[in-house]
């Protein structure tokens, strides 16, 4: 291994100048962004009074090129500086891999003897089978014959038994073989062929060493906001845990670096569009052939494989982290250093918790669902930072499900519901007494009746808005018209009756809402 890495250095040093200096630098600190992320790497270099060439190692293969910046203390300038790809280097042996390697070459070492020894016994079964064989050709007396046929029967039982026994320690030991070498390849699979290089020239006026800060932007990286809502009972606020969840594959673990999350994302466009003509001209029918050619069109996406965890889960402590705001993104530093390995997965950090003030209240729509709802609803939610991601909820230490937190579809409200009471019977039913359907003239007018019944069994009283709908016509020659709402507020833009009411304790409350639609005979409608 030693004579290797000699081999790898001396080849590499070929191509460089003598004034090169080869820098092991370590990354201090990353900005993860939400489709990539800024890395701070840092070296110390001893620069001589002229040109010196520097070459920051070890770097990641996927890095931006336009992004390099080269900073430090002191006078100094750079010339130049550019990116290359090293094949030489490759990644230094992992410890586990190594031990799994020797596993498998003692697996493979003692299969091999398995299979010699299996072998042996298959030879002397054949040539059990052969004598037998010969033996039918000579004369042998009957005591001479029962001789020989219980030596065959108990030598060919030994060989047999061996035979099985040996054929079951080679299967389980290939068993086991292909396991060490699916786990190795497994491993494998996150090792480096190649990384970058930077090659930075630059020229100092005197001798001096000076601790350098190289930073570039990687793609293969970014993070994702997810959220754990939780709260204890309807008399207390809830409880919103802000969590980013990093992934990375740049190649290079970030072990024990400073990471700070950005909500910006400097891989979208900068640039303002401009606004080009539209053209307006007679139109033309597509041809069937270019009808295919539009069809072989096909947009393709990337989606999430890793799903949240839905067990209810021991809060641990929340990191220190430091909240800034700028013209267009926001950020949070986490104090404490953190460790993100290059292996594709989400590696989850929390780095907020607020208290926000909650009213809740329930929400059924028997329509869709004859349950219902727990609704928390936080008027100060705007102070939260929040991006669209997803939330877990828990509610009385349980687990409820998931939604999804949006703050570009709130309003001066932002409304999470906290799942299902089975407390609150909701039922909803067609009146049929009320039901008919009568002719006059040339038209048709159809009455329509529902109930809904909502029973309070729990201790205390409860708010809960009900929510139903009447259909709309979107054609003149159909009329709709409500008839009765039990004092239910009509939208009419939408047709959603809504009713607020307060039910006591084991109290049943009954709403009806009756309307009526109009049109031409000879005409069907579905709605």
């Amino acid at each position: 291994m030693t004579f290797i890495l000699i081999a790898h250095i001396f080849i590499a040093s070929l191509f460089m100048p003598a004034d090169t200096v080869n820098t092991s630098s370590s990354i201090s600190e990353v900005t993860v962004f939400r489709q990539q992320a800024q890395i701070q790497r840092t070296a110390d270099v001893d620069l001589k009074q002229g040109k010196n060439i520097i070459v920051f190692n070890r770097l990641t293969p996927y890095l931006n090129q336009n992004s390099l910046q080269l900073k430090a203390t002191g006078t100094f300038t750079v010339q130049s500086m550019k990116r290359r790809f090293n094949y030489f280097f490759s990644d230094i042996p992992d410890p586990q891999i190594q031990a799994l390697e020797a596993q498998r070459d003692s697996l493979q070492q003692e299969i091999t003897l398995l299979e010699s020894d299996l072998s042996v016994i298959q030879n002397e079964l054949r040539l059990l089978e052969n004598t037998t064989s010969n033996i039918g050709n000579k004369e042998l007396t009957a005591a001479e014959l029962a001789q020989f046929l219980d030596l065959y029967r108990e030598r060919a039982l030994y060989l047999k038994k061996d035979e099985i026994e040996l054929n079951e320690s080679i299967q389980t030991g290939r068993i086991q073989l292909n396991k060490v070498v699916s786990q190795i390849n497994e491993l494998r699979g996150g090792l480096q062929t190649r990384f970058s290089e930077v090659i930075a020239e630059v020229y100092s006026e005197k001798d001096q060493s000076l601790t350098f800060t190289l930073n570039f932007l990687s793609p293969s990286a970014g993070w994702t906001p997810s959220y754990d809502i939780r709260s204890d009972d309807i008399s207390n606020p809830l409880n919103i845990s802000y969590k980013a969840d990093i992934y990375q594959n740049t190649g290079v673990d970030w072990d024990d670096v400073v990471i700070t999350i950005n909500s910006g994302n400097p891989s979208a466009n900068s640039i303002l569009p401009s606004l080009n003509p539209t053209y307006v001209d007679f139109y033309q029918p597509v041809s069937a052939m270019e009808k295919q050619a539009l069809r072989e069109v096909v947009v393709t996406g990337y989606a999430s494989t890793d799903e949240a965890e839905n067990d209810m889960a021991m809060e641990a402590a929340l990191p220190l982290t430091d909240f800034s705001r700028y013209q267009t993104s926001f950020s949070y530093r986490i104090k404490s250093p953190y460790t993100v390995p290059s292996d594709g997965k989400v590696h989850t950090v929390e780095v907020n918790r607020s208290e926000v003030e909650t009213n809740y209240s329930y929400t059924t729509i028997p329509k869709l669902s004859q349950s219902a709802y727990l609704v928390g609803h936080m008027a100060n939610w705007e102070d939260l930072n929040l991006i669209a991601g997803k939330g877990n909820i828990y509610f009385e230490n349980n687990f409820i499900g998931t939604t999804i937190i949006d703050p570009d579809t709130f309003d001066d409200t932002l409304t999470v519901s906290l799942g299902r009471d089975e407390s609150i019977v909701v039922e909803r039913n067609k009146v049929q007494d009320f039901e008919e359907r009568n002719f006059f003239g040339n038209k048709v007018r159809e009455k329509n009746a529902w109930e809904i019944s909502i029973r309070n069994s729990k201790d205390e009283p409860i708010e809960i808005t009900v929510k139903d709908q009447i259909p709309i016509s979107r054609n003149e020659s159909i009329k709709v018209e409500s008839l009765r709402l039990s004092g239910g507020k009509l939208d009419k833009e939408t047709g959603i009756i809504t009713w607020m009411l307060t039910l006591p304790p084991s109290t049943t409350e009954t709403v009806r809402f009756d309307y009526q639609v109009e049109y031409p005979s000879g005409q069907q409608i579905r709605y």
